[in-house]
Protein backbone atom coordinates (compact mmCIF):
# COMPACT_ATOMS: atom_id res chain seq x y z
CA UNK A 1 0.00 0.00 0.00
CA UNK A 2 1.22 3.68 -1.14
CA UNK A 3 1.85 5.84 1.78
CA UNK A 4 -0.22 9.37 1.88
CA UNK A 5 0.68 12.66 3.31
CA UNK A 6 -2.32 14.89 5.53
CA UNK A 7 -1.47 18.50 6.03
CA UNK A 8 -2.98 20.91 8.87
CA UNK A 9 -3.30 24.57 7.96
CA UNK A 10 -2.24 26.50 11.16
CA UNK A 11 -4.44 29.68 11.98
CA UNK A 12 -4.60 31.68 14.86
CA UNK A 13 -6.79 30.47 18.21
CA UNK A 14 -6.55 27.30 17.23
CA UNK A 15 -6.55 24.49 19.51
CA UNK A 16 -4.76 21.27 20.15
CA UNK A 17 -7.89 19.37 19.56
CA UNK A 18 -8.38 20.38 16.19
CA UNK A 19 -5.42 18.79 14.91
CA UNK A 20 -6.07 15.92 17.43
CA UNK A 21 -9.34 14.67 15.98
CA UNK A 22 -8.71 14.51 12.39
CA UNK A 23 -5.18 12.51 13.55
CA UNK A 24 -6.95 9.67 15.55
CA UNK A 25 -9.52 8.79 12.76
CA UNK A 26 -6.74 9.37 9.23
CA UNK A 27 -4.25 7.64 11.64
CA UNK A 28 -6.91 4.21 12.23
CA UNK A 29 -7.66 3.88 8.27
CA UNK A 30 -6.75 0.96 6.97
CA UNK A 31 -6.53 2.04 2.86
CA UNK A 32 -6.14 5.94 2.11
CA UNK A 33 -9.70 7.41 0.99
CA UNK A 34 -10.37 7.16 -2.91
CA UNK A 35 -12.64 7.72 -5.25
CA UNK A 36 -13.91 4.74 -7.55
CA UNK A 37 -15.72 5.30 -11.03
Amino acid sequence: MADFNVGFVIFPNITQLDFTGPFEVLSRLATPPSISA
